[in-house]
């Protein structure tokens, strides 16, 4: 995984984009359907909010790599990014619909959130389950 986050960097010309923290979130997947990592990358730095970028299993598996993602929100209360895998054909899978995904991260401690509790949704067009999962993000330390 760490080698693919690498080359992804590399592959998206991420060389300005060096200043940009990168977090690890290690989600929890509800349901039997999957569709939601394990563990989640993002690159964020809020002076450029247009050079965000997603990487996880399935960026890796159907997109080849990270994907790039839109901020929608960011305040003192919450980050919020979204992305999508378009569609594609594999050897394994065969044809796949796009994927769009939604991630929120709670940047205070709540009521009902602690700081750092992400969630994510996923939902394949044209199909009428969803994808949840559940869990954390922090700043990403090379080991």
């Amino acid at each position: 995984m760490k080698t693919g986050l690498l080359a992804c960097l590399a592959a998206l010309g991420m060389a300005g984009a060096a200043t940009a923290e990168i977090y690890e979130c290690k989600m929890k997947s509800r349901g039997n359907y999957g569709g939601i990592s394990d563990v989640l990358f993002y690159s964020y730095d809020s002076t450029k909010p247009k050079e965000i970028w997603v990487h996880d299993g399935l960026t890796e598996t159907l997109a080849g790599g990270a994907v790039w993602a839109k901020l929608v929100r960011d305040d003192e209360k919450f980050l919020k990014l979204k992305w999508s895998i378009p569609p594609t054909r594999t050897k394994e899978y065969g044809s796949t619909p796009r994927y769009d995904y939604t991630l929120s991260i709670h940047k205070k401690k709540g009521l009902t959130a602690k700081k750092g509790l992400a969630v994510v949704y996923g939902r394949p067009i044209g199909y009428d389950n969803h994808f949840e999962g559940h869990g954390a993000c922090k700043p990403y330390k090379k080991k």
